[in-house]
């Protein structure tokens, strides 16, 4: 993939990898994808890539492929480099699982303010030219991006949800790591930060306890903290504690079946040793270390017969589908709207795919705006399922 490649896209033998934050283990999916040769985005270290995927199954659906530049990696090795494309997944799947124990410490009732990170994953494409090429890849959010706040503790929205979500991270892992960069369309957010308290693992813009400290001297307590159960941090010495109060784990396990608390199995897990663990299983999968004995291949099951299957039946959804192949070829970038305005009212959130039988449609896509400053722009609905 290259901002400069004019050629025309074409389907690509790919494995998935997926991390499981409560197994604390890396499974891999075979696939076919067809990505764009052209970004049609860029941020600082990045290009995103319009795709689509397709599954052994036959399931598909649209996505981001996202693509580190080459300035960003600095001349990092094979290992390095897998690294970096790791922690990008594993990062983004320890915010989600963060925020469905948020979710359950809110409770049916408030599902208005229920929040959820879009599942990121590691594409390998082992097709014949791009042998060992990595990117994430996550589903096609469709609305208006709006930052909450970032890892230097600046806030940029009134809206609550982000930051009582950030708030609680801190509280619910006892004091040990803070989800922060809260950004997305409506309660479905991308791209966080974690803020651990010895500063190791989750990535290059992790700022320690000082990230941490950060955040906590800009927070102030909202109606959505106080919903859950979370206190008022105090600060004594020089350092932040929880405060008296807290019943943010109660929260959570008064809304789990038995009262045994679901999701993350000990907080207090997420540390170096967990996270480098973890990191060195997925780097195994996709590198080949000299003198390992353990090294893993990759694990390739598709048959010819079955690659040239999907291969056609993606290039037939395509054509079927000219909105969608719109989003795949064009290579024009999306036009950036101003933000929302303070209040919380903007403007109405237009699908760029918006096919005939709906089939394509992302499950990603933003509802109504809504003018209740604790909630995103967008009231987030259920992810529906990969079309067959």
């Amino acid at each position: 993939m290259s901002n400069a490649d004019t050629r025309k896209p074409e389907p690509q033998r790919a494995l998935k990898y997926t991390y499981d934050a409560y197994k604390e283990k890396w499974t891999s999916q075979e696939c076919v994808v067809m990505v764009a040769r052209k970004p049609f985005q860029e941020g600082g270290m990045r290009w995103c890539y319009k795709m689509y995927e397709i599954d052994k199954d036959g399931k598909y659906a649209p996505g981001v492929a996202k693509v580190f530049k080459d300035d960003a990696l600095d001349d990092e090795d094979e290992e390095e480099i897998a690294k970096i494309y790791f922690d990008e997944a594993m990062t983004q799947t320890v915010a989600d699982s963060f925020a469905k124990q948020f979710d359950l410490a809110l409770g049916e009732e408030n599902e208005q303010y229920h929040c959820r990170f879009l599942p990121v994953k590691v594409l390998h494409l082992v097709g014949k030219g791009v042998k060992d090429a990595l990117c994430n890849v996550e589903p096609y959010l469709q609305g208006e991006y709006v930052k909450h706040n970032d890892n230097d503790g600046h806030v940029e929205t009134e809206y609550e949800v982000p930051q009582a979500f950030s708030h609680f991270t801190w509280e619910y892992s006892n004091q040990l790591i803070l989800v922060c960069d809260i950004q997305g369309v409506g309660h479905y957010f991308t791209d966080p930060q974690i803020h651990s308290h010895d500063g190791n693992s989750f990535g290059m813009g992790n700022l320690g306890q000082e990230g941490i400290d950060k955040f906590l001297t800009s927070h102030k307590c909202n109606s959505i903290c106080k919903l859950i159960g979370l206190a008022k941090p105090e600060k004594r010495n020089g350092k932040w504690y929880i405060g008296q109060g807290s019943r943010c784990h109660e929260s959570v396990a008064s809304r789990t079946p038995g009262g045994t608390q679901a999701g993350l199995k000990n907080p207090k897990k997420w540390d170096a040793n967990m996270y480098d663990g973890a990191m060195n299983q997925a780097i195994t999968k996709v590198t080949k270390r000299k003198g390992q004995k353990d090294a893993e291949e990759p694990n390739i099951e598709m048959t010819q017969q079955q690659l040239q299957y999907l291969q056609t039946k993606l290039l037939m959804l395509i054509q079927q589908q000219g909105s969608m192949n719109q989003l795949l070829l064009s290579p024009q970038r999306n036009a950036r709207r101003p933000p929302p305005k303070r209040d919380g009212s903007q403007q109405k959130l237009q699908s760029d795919i918006e096919p005939d039988s709906g089939r394509s449609r992302s499950p990603y896509r933003a509802a109504s705006p809504s003018n209740d400053r604790r909630m995103s722009p967008g009231r987030p609905q259920s992810p529906g399922r990969a079309q067959s």
